[in-house]
């Protein structure tokens, strides 16, 4: 590394990238768009919770903190933070809808996530369609 951080910057930094075939890079982002699922699943903020908390866990990645909010007349968007990133979940029941994202680092696993997720709700994961992104490729 030719700059004045030279020495300052471990070789391979504890930096909790993934590494595959294809390289290094931060971590893995999936975007799921949810259709024809049942109004009363995509309204039911503490089943959601619940889910997102399990989702998580299973996934292995660390929780900091849960913040979901109910709308009125219905709906429910919601986020957990992770030491790892974050997933979140914004839902429109009145049209059998909703976007989830899961962007995990490290050893955590958003496809375990998504999978336990709707598991979890009773959802069939097949109904999902999914954007995969490596986010923060190194370049050579």
């Amino acid at each position: 590394m030719d700059s004045i951080l030279t020495g300052l910057v471990p070789d391979k930094p504890d930096d909790h990238f993934k590494e595959d075939e294809n390289g290094r890079y931060a971590g893995l982002h999936l975007l799921i768009d949810l259709r024809n699922v049942p109004f009363d699943i995509l309204n039911d903020k503490e089943s959601i919770r619940a889910a997102l908390l399990k989702a998580v866990k299973k996934a292995g990645a660390k929780n900091l903190y849960t913040r979901l909010h109910p709308f009125s007349p219905q709906g429910v968007a919601g986020v957990a933070v992770l030491a790892e990133s974050h997933m979140s979940i914004h839902t429109w029941p009145e049209r059998g809808e909703a976007a989830l994202d899961a962007f995990m680092c490290g050893k955590a696993d958003p496809h375990v996530a998504y999978e336990t997720f709707c598991a979890e709700l009773g959802i069939d994961p097949l109904i999902g369609e999914v954007q995969a992104f490596r986010r923060l490729v190194e370049r050579s």
